[in-house]
């Protein structure tokens, strides 16, 4: 099962009139001065700048990419690469600890274009609203598909924060959780989940990470996901 997650500097450039011949001596000088508008980035920009595999700290093998699937072609503007981490724990570790399912850990990074810097910047409030029900102690309840299946629900704890990161601004989400059956039973190990979600121009990033929570991995997944999305961001200069 894969589940689904930063510094970019926008120059202003100041252009200043400067003296000029003999002719226009004491001639009141003036200073024309340009700002950037919004970045505009390209589809193929953004998918150009994804992560490898092996620029993922971590990172074990990549489980999936866009575009390169079918299910991409619903969203042409939308591009994004999932990559499985190596386990912190060894199968026998495991069984011993948790005696239960125990979820990949993995990242995903996804980023758009969008048709604008406002329709980008809804996207991102869209996603915090989102992610405010995960704020506090929350519960959702997983539903059987079949006589012998069944979809997770999970219970935990999360906080959202605001976030900015040089000219991108956005949240970040985070949620302690196990996952359980439709009887509301615990049915995985504790994971820890950390979105990063930001936008920049007409351009939105999510960076989604998510590690057990082990002793051995605390904090792990907030600082992936910080590094992650830095690094793709830092790309995209």
């Amino acid at each position: 099962m894969t589940r689904l997650v930063v510094t970019l500097a926008v120059t202003l450039a100041v252009l200043a009139g400067c003296g000029g011949s003999a002719s226009d001596e004491g001639a009141p000088q003036r200073a024309a001065a340009t700002t950037a508008g919004p970045a505009v980035r390209t589809v193929a920009e953004l998918a150009a700048a994804l992560p490898r595999t092996n620029q993922v700290p971590g990172g074990d093998e990549k489980v999936f990419s866009c575009p390169g699937e079918e299910s991409c072609r619903a969203h042409p503007d939308r591009v994004s690469v999932g990559v499985q981490l190596e386990p912190s724990l060894t199968d026998e570790q495991v069984k011993k600890r948790y005696d239960v399912y125990v979820l990949p850990e993995n990242l995903q990074v996804t980023a758009e274009a969008w048709k604008d810097e406002s329709a980008a910047e809804q996207a991102v409030a869209d996603a915090r609203a989102e992610q405010r029900r995960f704020v506090g102690r929350f519960a959702t309840k997983g539903k059987d598909t079949s006589d012998t299946s069944y979809t997770f629900g999970s219970k935990g704890v999360g906080t959202v924060d605001d976030l900015t990161m040089g000219e991108w601004e956005g949240f970040v989400g985070r949620r302690e959780e196990v996952l359980t059956n439709p009887d509301g039973d615990t049915d995985s190990a504790p994971v820890v989940s950390i979105t990063l979600h930001v936008s920049n121009g007409n351009t939105t990033v999510q960076v989604v990470a998510s590690v057990l929570d082990a002793e051995e991995r605390a904090g792990d997944a907030e600082a992936l996901a910080r590094q992650v999305a830095e690094e793709y961001i830092g790309r995209l200069a």
